[in-house]
């Protein structure tokens, strides 16, 4: 008999899914996405969850003067390839 493999939920709070879907700031949506990635090959039951931003992280950029400013981007998550489940939310009794 085959043992059967326990499932895994992978919590982060950003994930590098596309350059510019900044939905994250560096190493560690960069790091989770090479650890589902990893899971995935080796087809290991696991799933990946995390916050879905409305407006991800800040761009920033300068204007004629040379003054910095923040830009944000409202996204559109349907035209991305993966599954964006809404309405969770989690109880905390602590």
């Amino acid at each position: 008999m085959r043992k059967q493999l326990p499932k895994v939920a992978y919590f982060c709070m950003e994930y590098a899914l596309y350059n510019n879907f900044k939905i994250y700031s560096g190493g560690l949506g960069i790091l989770a996405v090479d650890y589902l990635k990893g899971a995935k090959d080796n087809n290991m039951p696991v799933v990946g969850i995390g916050i879905k931003w409305k407006q991800g992280y800040t761009e920033q950029r300068t204007d004629e003067e040379g003054n910095m400013y923040d830009c944000f981007r409202d996204y559109d998550y349907e035209s991305y390839n993966y599954f964006f489940w809404q309405g969770a939310s989690i109880r905390y009794n602590g």
